[in-house]
């Protein structure tokens, strides 16, 4: 079962520490809210995750091994990133096209998709409620039916761990809600781990089981929900 360490976790950035000597075990079946004010670093610290951003000191551990000394194609087999800002298309590619290419990482350097492949895309879609959508352009999509086209990508990834950067951006209460709810469903039926920041209280309130909760000057509270999302830590932490 895949499992991610943070271990005297420093990140720094010009002229301020974010955190200092920052350690968390994230295991299987849970989802995790990483939430703050803005400027706190929760971006940097979901992208330092991802091997994206290099720490100052202390390790990020995949399996025990530390994720820099992973090769890429297999790191991208057990960690998938949804950026907060979604890809530009610059051509007119078919979605089904573009929800494929999560199988990169699976496939051999030259080889073509599969119908395996294909499959999983389309199924993917389908999770997203994008069915209809498979042939059209991706340059005809709304901000919304984008961003769910990009979490129906990173679902035919199939990573182990998903690394979540405000995954219901541009979505209504309805796809908001269905996301979430999707989430939830595959941490705790596949046993994924599922880190993802949110300024959605209520929805991370619902739907997580541990939060990590960042402020400024380094402070920080990690624990469940329930002992975390308090009145008096959401007032102290964003005023």
């Amino acid at each position: 079962m895949t499992t991610l360490s943070i271990k005297d976790l420093t990140i720094a950035v010009p002229n301020k520490t974010l955190f200092h000597k920052l350690n968390v075990d994230f295991s299987a079946g849970q989802i995790w809210g990483l939430i703050g004010p803005n400027g706190a670093g929760k971006t940097t610290l979901l992208h330092t995750l991802a091997g994206l951003h290099k720490q100052n000191e202390g390790q990020i551990l995949l399996n025990n091994i530390p994720i820099h000394h992973i090769k890429p194609r297999y790191r991208a087999q057990k960690i998938g990133v949804l950026l907060q800002q979604d890809m530009e298309f610059s051509f007119p590619s078919a979605v089904l096209e573009i929800a494929s290419t999560g199988r990169y990482p699976h496939q051999n350097l030259w080889s073509n998709e599969t119908d395996e492949d294909i499959k999983i895309a389309k199924q993917s879609l389908a999770k997203m409620k994008l069915t209809d959508f498979e042939n059209r352009s991706v340059t005809s999509l709304s901000g919304g039916e984008k961003r769910r086209l990009n979490i129906a990508t990173l679902l035919t990834q199939n990573p182990d761990i998903y690394l979540l950067d405000e995954p219901t951006n541009h979505l209504d209460i309805k796809y908001r809600l269905q996301t979430f709810s999707l989430l939830q469903k595959l941490a705790k039926e596949q046993q994924k781990i599922i880190i993802m920041i949110s300024h959605d209280i209520h929805l991370i309130k619902t739907f997580c089981d541990q939060i990590i909760l960042l402020g400024f000057n380094q402070e920080k509270l990690i624990g469940s929900c329930r002992e975390i999302l308090t009145d008096k830590n959401l007032d102290r932490f964003f005023g």
